[in-house]
């Protein structure tokens, strides 16, 4: 209701979070496959460090819509910018990009329905 309206965006944001959790699990499983657990917990320290200092400084500055943008920075570092890093993952980096611009890519077969 109206109560909640002002929450909207702030929950808009975390809903993008989510894309970057679904592809840091896919390629949590890879990475325990490879035997790159080391990496994987560097890429989600890394993540976690990331997410406090935005959070340091963006919550002063917007409040809760600066913890919904840190977050929403920090799983897309932790999952996803992280994997270039790594010469052993970057054909799962490149696979996760493809995924990501798939619906720009892929537009003209949705515009036939």
């Amino acid at each position: 209701g109206a109560a909640y309206h002002e929450a909207a965006p702030i929950l808009a944001a975390h809903s993008w979070s989510n894309l970057f959790v679904f592809l840091g699990v896919a390629r949590g499983q890879f990475l325990v496959n490879e035997s790159l657990t080391g990496f994987y917990l560097a890429s989600t320290m890394a993540g976690a460090l990331i997410n406090i200092m935005l959070n340091l400084v963006l919550i002063p500055w917007i409040g809760a819509m600066g913890a919904a943008i840190a977050t929403l920075f920090s799983y897309a570092v932790a999952a996803w910018f992280s994997s270039y890093l790594h010469p052993a993952v970057r054909v799962t980096a490149a696979r996760q990009t493809r995924a990501l611009l798939l619906p720009f890519t892929r537009w003209h077969y949705l515009r036939r329905l």
